[in-house]
């Protein structure tokens, strides 16, 4: 009788071990997952904030097209820091589900951070630099050619009159030494050399930036619109989006938005010649990368894990 009371209370005790230890795990599951919806929150709330940085600067930019505007300059740094921030918050999201997304989510995650460093570097370098020195050259000097033909005429005067003082001044200095006593052998005479009249070519803007080394105006124009439109992010933006949707990443909404955004902003680059798309393709896909992070962060609709 008492080994089976000794056995029963084993038992109880085991049981109740058992018990707690499942509510210790249990509470450590619960405040895992607690820490994980913040770590959701805090990721949505910066891809938010990069994409709305994106956007109103894509925006300044395509209502102020002006090189030498505040604005321009201005929209254009908010593009580069919000694409900085989009790198910030997508490889934190990736970061928590590196388990689920894959050999694509990984080569996504590479394509947009390829993507992203590109745009910033493309948008500095034509953006704020190449596109405002031409602008800027170009208002100093409208009439480029102009000004070239007048510094050549000048140049053109002063030496054939400089030569020319030389050769009468040597002539002289020469006949002074030959005949010291007005004597009649003057000294063999040369024509001073000339620098010819021509018409200097006039140059275009084109013609300036091919001497450079740069590439015609309307490169450049088309550069800046792909740069600043994030079209070197839609690539990484359509493979995250795939692999965040394979990885379970709610809601799935927003994920098929910035699909099909990333996929008409990567289209539209061949359409750039019509007037409202390069504006719209940007919007579309800045606007679906911070409805994305907003809906991450949305306290309303917390993303599931599963």
């Amino acid at each position: 009788m008492k080994d089976a009371l000794s056995a029963g209370t084993m038992e109880g005790a085991f049981a109740s071990s058992i018990r707690r230890l499942k509510n210790v795990f249990e509470a450590i599951e619960t405040f895992l997952a607690k820490i994980s919806r913040v770590l959701q929150r805090g990721t949505g709330l910066i891809i938010c904030a990069g994409g709305l940085g994106a956007l109103i600067g894509w925006l300044l930019v395509t209502v102020r097209p002006d090189p030498l505007g505040t604005a321009w300059s201005l929209g254009v740094w908010l593009v580069v820091i919000g694409a900085f921030i989009l790198i910030v918050g997508i490889l934190a999201l990736a970061t928590q589900y590196i388990l689920r997304i894959g050999m694509i989510g990984q080569y996504g995650i590479i394509i947009f951070l390829l993507g992203a460093l590109v745009l910033m570097a493309g948008a500095l370098a034509v953006d704020l630099f190449i596109l405002p020195w031409i602008a800027r050259l170009f208002a100093q000097f409208p009439n480029l050619g102009s000004v070239l033909q007048s510094g050549y005429n000048t140049v053109q005067n002063g030496v054939n009159g400089t030569t020319s003082t030389i050769v009468n001044t040597g002539s002289d200095i020469c006949n002074k030494i030959a005949n010291p006593f007005g004597g009649n052998n003057p000294c063999p005479t040369s024509s001073a050399p000339v620098v010819p009249s021509q018409n200097v070519p006039s140059l275009s803007v084109d013609d300036v930036l091919a001497r450079i080394g740069l590439p015609p105006i309307s490169t450049l124009g088309a550069l800046g619109v792909i740069f600043l439109s994030g079209a070197p992010l839609a690539p990484g933006c359509l493979l995250v989006g795939i692999a965040f949707l394979l990885a379970g990443v709610r809601p799935r909404s927003a994920l098929f938005l910035l699909i099909v955004a990333a996929l008409l902003n990567l289209g539209g680059q061949f359409l750039l010649h019509i007037a409202f798309l390069g504006p719209f393709l940007g919007v579309l896909l800045y606007l679906a990368l911070a409805w994305f992070g907003f809906t991450l962060w949305s306290p309303w609709k917390l993303p599931r894990l599963g």
